[in-house]
């Protein structure tokens, strides 16, 4: 394997004129990036909102590993929901400026059928129950929304784009497998989202939501079976 080219004065992507050129690297003032690796167990004195319903107690949050990542457990009676958020994010989509959400995890159930349970990972609107899945489980009520999304009947993933509660759907784009670690990862490139899992497109929606979104993780029981929702870490960036 060749050797890595070493830059040891640094990379600059601005003109020699601009005083940011004094900084060794890129501009960082061009994209808002907003990383959360969960080595910190979110919690609401840290500006997250974790919102549950079913048995007591439905869920518990841990995290896992030297590198962080957070664990939802359903503990086991049908339609226990667990749904983590940022309470104030603030991010937006715009025509022209580009944008992605990526979001490593995984699904694992001791017993009971794989795909029987609700998920949901990427930006939506902040909205809970009903107003965030439709009372049935089958569809999303949320008003806005792009992301990755599994109803209870199956283990599909479907990628959606929900504007102003009108929805663009490419269905049954791929699936997900128990105990087996994904990426799923969207980029929007200004006009269109195009929406990956482990790298590969699966998935092109044109059209886009403008109103504020916050990153997302929600999972819901479609059968009385303990259920696990793991999230490695979350990552949102925009241009700016």
């Amino acid at each position: 394997m060749a050797s890595p080219i070493r830059f040891v004065n640094g990379v600059s992507s601005v003109a020699s004129t601009d005083p940011l050129a004094a900084i060794p690297y890129l501009d960082p003032t061009t994209w808002a990036i907003w990383q959360e690796n969960f080595i910190i167990t979110p919690n609401t004195s840290l500006g997250w909102t974790l919102t549950t319903a079913g048995t007591t107690p439905t869920v518990a949050q841990a995290g896992v590993g030297p590198c962080g990542g957070i664990v939802l457990t359903l503990a086991g009676a049908d339609n226990d929901v667990a749904q983590l958020y940022p309470t104030l994010g603030q991010f937006t989509l715009e025509s022209g400026k580009k944008a992605l959400f990526e979001v490593k995890c995984r699904v694992n159930k001791a017993t009971g059928t794989i795909g029987l349970q609700e998920l949901f990972l990427g930006l939506s609107k902040v909205q809970t129950t009903t107003d965030f899945v439709a009372a049935a489980g089958a569809t999303l009520a949320v008003d806005n929304a792009v992301g990755f999304w599994s109803g209870p009947a199956d283990a599909n993933i479907n990628c959606v784009v929900r504007v102003a509660d009108v929805e663009s759907i490419q269905t049954a784009a791929t699936t997900y497998a128990d105990v087996t670690d994904m990426v799923l990862t969207w980029y929007f490139d200004g006009t269109s989202v195009y929406f990956y899992k482990d790298d590969v497109l699966i998935a092109t929606i044109v059209g886009f939501p403008t109103a504020v979104m916050t990153p997302m993780l929600f999972i819901k029981a479609a059968e009385a079976k303990a259920a696990v929702l793991t999230a490695y870490y979350m990552l949102v960036a925009r241009e700016r």
